[in-house]
């Protein structure tokens, strides 16, 4: 991130002398976002709100998903897994209404850890099996393992060793 982010801006100041470059300022100002969120820099979420809103105006469907994606994950280290979790819900709702499938179940997979972290147990549990379903009938591998990772988490956490090791031992 230290090294990214001087090439963000670089970048950004390009497309600005280019006349704007729409396309490659959303991507840009995602970078450089998640860039200064992991430098504790939560200004970031400003340029990831901004490039949000620009993937909105220029109509950037697939984008605009991966956006809700990186916000809900900053989101939820700089304000905590409530506000994530919405924004997860905004980004899964635009998603479906779009036919974007992976990026639906990568929002969904998302939402995961943060509904363990407010202790909504169950709620993991049935949703991770709805990613691993849609994941697998999608041809995808990524939110499958995802999915799985925090079925495990959670039956450990409930004293279910036993339902949790022979996932892990497949996963690994």
């Amino acid at each position: 991130s230290k090294e990214a982010l001087p090439w963000a801006d670089k970048a950004l100041a390009l497309t600005e002398q280019l006349g704007g470059l729409p396309e490659v300022m959303v991507q840009t100002l995602d970078f450089r976002g998640m860039a200064r969120c992991d430098l504790n820099d939560f200004g970031g979420l400003d340029d990831i709100r901004q490039a949000l809103q620009l993937a909105h105006q220029i109509e950037a469907g697939n984008d605009a998903a991966v956006l809700y994606l990186s916000l809900a994950e900053r989101v939820w280290v700089a304000d905590g897994p409530a506000t994530a979790l919405e924004t997860c819900r905004t980004g899964i709702v635009f998603a479906e209404q779009r036919g974007l499938v992976q990026a639906t179940t990568g929002l969904r997979c998302t939402s995961l850890p943060m509904l363990a972290d407010l202790g909504r147990w169950e709620e993991v549990i049935a949703l991770a099996d709805d990613v691993i379903v849609s994941d697998r009938a999608h041809g995808g591998r990524y939110d499958r393992v995802g999915a799985e990772i925090q079925k495990a988490f959670v039956w450990l956490w409930r004293g279910e060793a036993s339902r949790a090791l022979p996932l892990i031992a497949e996963l690994l």
